[in-house]
């Protein structure tokens, strides 16, 4: 892999790492602050139970939306994640400044192990050494 490739992996894996942590974000605060339309004792019209329907469905489709979002960021994570553990070594950790695209990360600080777990696979973590994300724009 040339300079070129880790710095983009290394950059994708930062971004999706906290666009993963805003996605649950917004994934748990539409949960806790949003249930399923209540189900009536019945429906007094056609309308009412369109009406209903509608509310039924604004809810699961919001609910589908994020967890699709969700999903595909930790997608982008896990294959930022492999492309990494196979150049950076097991428990060297790797002091790293943003360097992407994005406004948003610009001279974000992380730090960036690759980890072995006890079965034999690794996992590379990110911590941020003020433990503060930076907000999006």
């Amino acid at each position: 892999m040339d300079e070129r490739k880790i710095r983009e992996t290394i950059n994708q894996l930062v971004e999706a790492w906290v666009d993963r942590d805003a996605a649950q974000e917004r994934l748990d605060d539409f949960t806790k602050s949003n249930d399923p339309p209540p189900l009536p004792d019945a429906f007094d019209s056609f309308q009412s139970l369109l009406d209903f329907h509608g509310s039924q469905q604004d809810y699961k489709d919001e609910l589908k939306n994020l967890r699709d979002e969700l999903a595909a960021c930790n997608n982008a994570y896990e294959q930022a994640s492999r492309g990494l553990q196979e150049i950076l070594p097991v428990r060297v950790p790797l002091h790293y400044t943003y360097q992407g695209e994005r406004q948003d990360l610009e001279g974000m600080e992380c730090h960036i192990v690759n980890n072995l777990l006890g079965t034999g696979h690794k996992e590379i973590d990110i911590s941020l050494p003020s433990k503060r994300l930076p907000r999006r724009r």
